[in-house]
């Protein structure tokens, strides 16, 4: 009688270990989603707020900074993902704000990554770019685009960076659609 209480133990053990939150499975639940989003949040916030402590430090200007929840690639799995965005104001020309903001962040731990110049048409001087890396950042410093003000515009985003959803039904929440970090 012992062995066959024991296999019925260890059937409802493993029938029930199928049950409720199946991510250990590689099924990622809606909430393991939004709680893994709030976190990737709360870091890219963070290190944002590091960021511009860094470019104010130098005397630039940041004139807003915000951060977005968003989706991210489509198979083999919808994803979330969370990413800073945010502008110096325009004053000092855009090489100067370039070179100090990559002088700043480089002493500040950040690595170039990539870098390079941006062809402009007819008689524009070249534009400068920069991808800068830290631990599992990635930090891109380059110029608005043309219908805007011609400043230095920053991203922040975590390198691999995108959370299992279980369907496309599952939306980032509201609180997190745009959060301001700095104010324009």
């Amino acid at each position: 009688m012992r062995p066959l209480v024991l296999v019925a133990i260890v059937l409802a053990l493993a029938v029930t270990a199928g049950c409720g939150d199946d991510s250990a499975g590689g099924e990622p639940s809606r909430e393991g989603a939004v709680a893994d989003l709030e976190a990737l949040a709360d870091d890219v916030m963070t290190t944002g707020g590091e960021v511009v402590e860094v470019l104010e430090a130098t005397g630039l200007e940041v004139a807003g900074a915000r951060g977005k929840g968003d989706y991210c690639q489509s198979t083999p799995r919808p994803g979330f993902t969370f990413a800073l965005g945010g502008e110096l104001a325009a004053g000092a020309a855009y090489d100067e704000q370039v070179a100090t903001a990559r002088e700043a962040l480089l002493d500040a731990g950040w690595e170039v990554e990539t870098e390079g110049e941006v062809t402009r048409t007819g008689d524009q001087e070249p534009e400068a770019w920069v991808n800068l890396v830290r631990d599992d950042w990635r930090l891109t410093l380059r110029r608005s685009g043309p219908e805007g003000s011609g400043a230095l515009v920053f991203g922040l985003t975590g390198q691999d960076a995108c959370i299992a959803i279980p369907d496309t039904t599952t939306r980032v929440p509201d609180d997190l659609e745009e959060v301001t970090l700095v104010e324009q």
